[in-house]
């Protein structure tokens, strides 16, 4: 009795090994199928909050340029363009070669980025160069959300004259990112590394290295997810979006006759 207990524990000891050998089993299939999925997940949010980025950056600076004056050159990785920042009226001269001015913008003028373009009857003046700026609070007491400063220019204009004041600068898709950069400056990311070198780019009417068209109603934007992940287990999301950036100071008789 105790020999026909001996081997029926031995039996069912190596159909409960082999019976755990196969739930592990499917386990771990199922442990590496969330992972991949998860992976697979992360990489897509990544994905759209890097395009949802890009987005709201490009829509606030490329929708009030004016096409022919503010976009410089382009290709299908690159737009380098001047950005509006702010409006100025001088509203004093001071003693020397410079001016004090009520200003108005999105942020304070900044000499080492900026430039002035005079408003005037008839088109606007060629762009001056902002090489002095300070606050002066004192002066010109404007209106609710303006600024008086006093700016050294190379040409001071007379008072009452309206300034424009713009930012000139490269958007890239580099290293997998937007990426932006000013003058010789090093190219700041402005999303995460997520987009596909090869399959993403600008577009402007006449394909990249043409002339730009007197009057592109809209600047586009495509972004291709990554096409390979970090451990080349988990494939990129096939993924894609097209972002068309209307340009609000383009002329639109002109622009129909273009398409």
């Amino acid at each position: 009795m105790s020999a026909r207990r001996s081997g029926y524990a031995i039996l069912e000891l190596l159909t409960a090994l082999a019976l755990t050998a196969v739930i592990c089993g499917a386990m771990a299939g199922t442990l590496v199928a969330a992972r991949r999925m998860v992976r697979s997940q992360a990489r897509r949010v990544t994905f759209a909050e890097a395009v949802r980025a890009a987005s709201a950056v490009l829509t606030g600076d490329l929708r009030y340029i004016a096409p022919v004056a503010d976009v410089y050159a382009w290709s299908a990785d690159s737009i380098a363009l001047r950005v509006f920042r702010g409006t100025a009226v001088v509203c004093g001269a001071a003693d020397d070669d410079a001016v004090f001015v009520r200003y108005q913008g999105l942020r304070d003028p900044d000499p080492a980025k900026d430039s002035l373009v005079v408003v005037r009857v008839g088109g606007d003046g060629p762009p001056l160069k902002l090489e002095a700026s300070a606050a002066t609070p004192a002066h010109c007491a404007g209106e609710d959300g303006e600024q008086a400063f006093r700016w050294t220019l190379e040409a001071p204009p007379p008072p009452g004259t309206m300034l424009l004041l713009f930012e000139s600068g490269t958007y890239r898709l580099s290293e997998h990112a937007l990426r932006y950069g000013h003058g010789h400056a090093g190219r700041q990311p402005l999303t995460a590394e997520a987009f596909d070198g090869d399959g993403s780019g600008f577009r402007l009417p006449g394909g990249p290295g043409a002339p730009i068209p007197a009057a592109p109603p809209a600047i586009e934007l495509r972004l291709v997810a990554r096409a390979e992940d970090i451990d080349r287990e988990v494939p990129a999301p096939a993924t894609g979006a097209r972002l068309r950036f209307t340009l609000l100071n383009a002329d639109r008789a002109d622009a129909g006759r273009t398409r």
